[in-house]
């Protein structure tokens, strides 16, 4: 028999409101992203932040892809990094606790976060 703890789910992570001054370098946040074959679905990732462009309000990050199930942990997904506009940031989130397994930096929420990939 498998222990209970097996089957209880993570509480969901705290957001923060956006604002452009809370937004920090090295900071994460949840992103929306409209894709699909017929742009109709809204696909939401976790993004660190390299870069501000306080000019243009755009914001460079690097994507983060799902590690488990529960949408707690995160790994660096070095192909994407996009400059994104301040009308996609969903949410500020908390610092992750960084952690290192085989060769990846893995950042470890502490709760799930609502995100929807691309499988």
């Amino acid at each position: 028999m498998l222990p209970f703890s097996l089957f209880v789910q993570p509480k969901p992570v705290n957001y923060k409101e956006v604002k452009w001054e809370e937004i920090k370098i090295d900071g994460f946040l949840l992103v929306k992203f409209i894709g699909g074959a017929r742009k109709a679905t809204t696909y939401k990732y976790v993004c660190t932040v390299k870069e501000k462009d306080k000019e243009d309000h755009e914001i460079a990050v690097v994507g983060l892809r799902a590690l488990n199930e529960v949408c707690s942990d995160f790994y660096i997904n070095e192909s994407e990094e996009p400059f994104i506009q301040m009308d996609i940031v969903v949410a500020i989130l908390s610092q992750p606790e960084i952690k290192f397994e085989k060769r990846k930096m893995i950042c470890s929420f502490p709760g799930t976060i609502d995100v929807f990939e691309k499988p």
